[in-house]
């Protein structure tokens, strides 16, 4: 679900979506992935993960408890990023 809402994204800013108050960003180097999710609202947002993202490396996070599942909970503010190596 990720993935083709990123594609349909790329007419604004590629590799980046925003839906409500949450924006997805990847960026590929090599055979890594970094994957970035932004709560920018007051509320909790739930989003889907891509599965190649939910054995990911937690790089850094604003929120201790957050780590990578198929659905994840973004309290409010709150900020992931997740490394995928192939």
């Amino acid at each position: 679900m990720v993935n083709t809402i990123l594609k349909e994204a790329d007419l604004f800013c590629p590799n980046s979506v925003r839906i409500n108050f949450t924006i997805y960003h990847i960026r590929t180097y090599g055979t890594q992935q970094l994957l970035v999710l932004n709560n920018f609202s007051d509320k909790t947002m739930t989003v889907p993960l891509p599965e190649k993202f939910q054995t990911a490396k937690v790089l850094i996070t604003n929120e201790a408890t957050l780590t990578p599942t198929a659905i994840m909970t973004l309290p409010p503010y709150a900020t992931i990023g997740l490394l995928q190596k192939a």
